[in-house]
């Protein structure tokens, strides 16, 4: 086991690495820190390569739309990282200096993840302002149509209180409740109201 043969198993976990070596993970961390590798490189590596990834989503989007400056930057960025990877891959044990409290990037690439974060972050905020719009139009929307059927209602109310008023008791309308109460109160001089 070389520094050479570790390198094309760098973008496997330390177990499948560990795996490829026929050897188990806690001999497999013993011998990478006798070749001076202190940690399996698998995860930033594989941070790099998300980087790279969200760079090229950033390039197609500036392709898109015809902005040229931002396809130059994302084109230089890419640059970068596809440089420091191969660097990356023809030593290991480089990743060593970005450990143990120092920095966990070279500061290159430092900026690169800031810009790329700033970017996704502005992106998730502009969707959270398109949802809140989109949900506060819905809400009025239908506002306006509960609104609309809250007043069909009411006048639906409305004309069976009326209908209710109009027939008494036994089911006579109005006409013949007033009609009927008009003859008992020319009849009976001492009719009260009940």
């Amino acid at each position: 086991m070389t520094k050479t043969s570790l390198a094309s198993v760098a973008l496997l976990t330390e177990a499948e690495a560990a795996r490829a070596f026929n050897m188990g993970t806690t001999r497999f961390k013993a011998r990478c820190r006798t070749l001076g590798i202190a940690r399996w490189p698998y995860r930033k590596l594989m941070s790099l390569k998300n980087l790279y990834y969200d760079l090229t989503v950033h390039l197609k989007r500036a392709l898109d739309g015809n902005d040229v400056d931002m396809e130059e930057r994302a084109r230089a960025m890419m640059e970068e990282i596809k440089t420091y990877a191969a660097l990356l891959e023809s030593d290991l044990s480089l990743l060593n200096s970005f450990y143990n409290g120092k920095k966990a990037w070279p500061d290159h690439i430092l900026k690169i993840r800031q810009t790329i974060y700033k970017k996704r972050h502005a992106e998730v905020l502009v969707n959270k302002k398109i949802a809140a719009k989109n949900a506060k139009s819905e809400q009025v929307a239908a506002r306006a149509f509960s609104d609309a059927s809250d007043f069909d209602s009411r006048d639906d109310d409305r004309l069976s209180d009326d209908d209710s008023m109009q027939t008494d008791r036994d089911g006579a309308g109005i006409e013949e409740y007033a009609h009927e109460w008009w003859q008992l109160a020319l009849e009976e001089p001492n009719f009260a109201i009940a």
